[in-house]
């Protein structure tokens, strides 16, 4: 099919065309259990459910083909259902073409990294979760983080909201993330509030306002992060692909959307041909009848004529030539028209 077809074709036919192109590639990195055929058939269904994707992949090929191959890569199912990587359509402000433009971004969620732990040959599995400040203060969430050959281990046991307190973000205290070794033992990490505002200061993913909505999984996910950095949990290519790629994300200082700048502003021919500024004189306050605003306009050249002892003025590039005497013929010429209007 050539390009000119290609491009009358729908947005969704266009989007499955390319993913018959892109699926060889996504083979070549991705894991056996879960397939190039899987991939492909999540990521449509994906875009059906968020057609933004098709707009990012008409204005940011690059950014789609990128979100697709870590996702492949990781061995992460898409689908922001599932909370393993989310993708995010995003819109972008282009300074050099002036325009905004979509582009998709990833987000890996805490469930995508017990996922790709559940794939490992040293993890048996990772968990994480946050304790609310009722939970800590009435010994609900407790925790020890070994010592003296004592292994670390936590207790967190549900109990209901007591009569009084809230269970909202707000009330989070802390998050933890611990990860069960196949060859005994296990690793544990606690942050409390302030380590977690902490990493979301510095999240790339906060300007999305991610943590917004979903506070409690992105505490999870800063839980788990910091225990996959700390060194003790042996990572598989893929935890250390995501490790990795999210601390390159986090050094990025990246802006969402960017205010357009202002429109350029033309320099007034007339205040061009006298040589003035066009911060010489303040605007003045008109109305938007342009018999007015042309009279305004005027008035104010003859004045300014008047104080600088002019009667007569050239523009050296245009060769305009302004009296004083053309300027009040005009003027009264103008008044004439906006006696007659009335």
């Amino acid at each position: 099919m050539s390009s000119n077809e290609n491009t009358q074709l729908a947005p969704r036919d266009r989007f499955s065309r390319f993913m018959d192109h892109l699926s060889p590639e996504l083979a070549k990195v991705i894991p056996e259990y879960l397939g190039a055929d899987r991939m492909r058939t999540l990521i449509l269904a994906e875009a059906r459910r968020e057609p933004k994707i098709y707009e990012c992949y008409q204005q940011s090929p690059a950014s789609v083909i990128a979100a697709f191959m870590l996702s492949a890569e990781l061995g992460l199912e898409v689908g922001n259902n599932r909370g393993f990587i989310y993708l995010i359509p995003r819109a972008m402000y282009d300074k050099a073409r002036g325009a905004k433009f979509m582009t998709l971004t990833t987000i890996i969620g805490y469930r995508g990294y017990a996922e790709m732990a559940r794939h490992s040959d040293e993890v048996v599995y990772i968990s994480a979760g946050i304790a609310y400040r009722d939970e800590v203060e009435s010994g609900a969430f407790s925790w020890h983080l070994g010592s003296a050959g004592l292994p670390p281990n936590y207790t967190h046991r549900g109990t209901l909201t007591p009569e009084g307190a809230t269970r909202e973000d707000k009330d989070i205290v802390l998050a933890y993330a611990y990860a069960q070794l196949k060859g005994g033992g296990g690793v544990l990490e606690v942050l409390d509030r302030t380590a977690i505002e902490k990493r979301h200061a510095k999240s790339s993913d906060s300007r999305d306002s991610f943590w917004g909505p979903w506070y409690e999984r992105m505490a999870r996910k800063t839980a788990i992060r910091s225990l996959l950095n700390g060194g003790l949990v042996p990572l598989t290519a893929p935890m250390e692909k995501a490790r990795e790629w999210e601390n390159e994300q986090d050094a990025l200082a990246t802006v969402d959307v960017e205010p357009p700048p202002p429109p350029a502003i033309e320099p007034d021919p007339i205040r061009s041909a006298l040589g003035m500024d066009d911060d010489v004189i303040d605007a003045p306050s008109i109305s938007d009848d342009p018999i007015a605003q042309m009279q305004a306009q005027v008035e104010e050249l003859e004045e300014v004529l008047n104080e600088a002892g002019i009667t007569d003025a050239r523009a050296a590039s245009g060769g305009i030539r302004i009296t004083l005497a053309q300027l009040t013929e005009y003027r009264d010429e103008l008044a004439k028209r906006a006696g007659g209007a009335s």
